[in-house]
């Protein structure tokens, strides 16, 4: 009662009353916008139960932003996204990226107990979607130690994608201790087993020296592999050793097709590496 007395005295103080009264009536006219005016006035002051039903009748009458905020009222100030769903999903129907993430999170909730179950059983695809959910925070609060944990759990039971993204941890230190030889091994282990971006990963800790002994004819081995099983930043890496002759004698027209066919993929490293040679030399061809 004292909540409702407070919110009347904030309304009359605040000059929303006449306000209030146009834009209800014409909400039942069928002016939807003011509906969600109204429903914005009625959050303002705390009213949550008559800014719900001005929020329903804005969406109701398919205005989407209504939908959206309605689906707020539920998932963030109620706790409630279980009511937040179907709001969320007409939003997104009508083209509203946030709804869409915000539906994403609610799925990924819903999917993290499955995942579960698939994990528990020996599926390494439940343990990576589940490091997937923790380390973006997708329908659950972000945990990198969760995310960890399930990485490990199916690197352990063979995935080498998994040892890819354990590998990643440590290699940043996020969540864990920051360890390049334990990244190493991780790395090695999932780049021997066909997982191309690992090879990449391994063969820049030989490249630099992190965890390693600098090591450029391991590199090239590794980035080698890497490009050949499709990862153009293995090739990238590639162009650069042929470049400058480091674990091999240097060859720029091999450099110039390393840097093309990563170019040719987005990696703008190299087509800038690749100009340079052209600037440079003007017989590259």
């Amino acid at each position: 009662m004292k909540k409702i007395l407070i919110s009347l005295i904030l309304i009359t103080t605040l000059g929303f009353g006449t306000a209030l009264d146009d834009y209800a009536k014409e909400c039942i006219e069928g002016q939807v916008q003011s509906c969600r005016k109204a429903a914005h006035m009625y959050d303002s002051v705390g009213e949550i139960d008559k800014a719900l039903k001005y929020y329903k009748m804005a969406c109701d009458g398919d205005d989407f932003l209504g939908c959206k905020l309605l689906a707020y009222e539920y998932d963030l100030k109620l706790g409630k996204p279980e009511k937040a769903e179907k709001y969320y999903l007409k939003a997104c129907n009508a083209g509203d990226g946030v709804s869409c993430l915000k539906l994403g999170s609610l799925y990924d909730a819903k999917a993290r107990k499955y995942y579960e179950w698939a994990c528990e059983n020996g599926y390494a695809n439940g343990c990576i979607n589940l490091a997937r959910l923790y380390s973006y925070g997708y329908g659950v609060k972000q945990n990198h130690y969760e995310t960890i944990k399930y990485y490990g759990q199916a690197c352990d039971a063979g995935s080498m994608k998994a040892c890819l993204g354990l590998g990643t941890y440590y290699y940043h230190g996020v969540g864990i201790k920051q360890d390049y030889s334990q990244a190493k091994e991780l790395f090695s282990k999932a780049c021997d087993g066909g997982d191309a971006r690992s090879c990449v990963m391994q063969g820049s800790l030989y490249f630099q020296g992190r965890g390693v002994s600098q090591n450029y004819t391991k590199a090239l081995e590794r980035f080698t592999r890497a490009c050949d099983l499709g990862d153009n930043y293995g090739c990238a890496f590639l162009g650069i050793m042929h470049d400058e002759g480091k674990g091999v004698g240097q060859n720029i027209s091999k450099a110039v097709k390393f840097y093309t066919k990563a170019c040719d993929a987005g990696i703008k490293k190299a087509c800038i590496n690749l100009a340079n040679l052209y600037d440079i030399d003007q017989s590259v061809k």
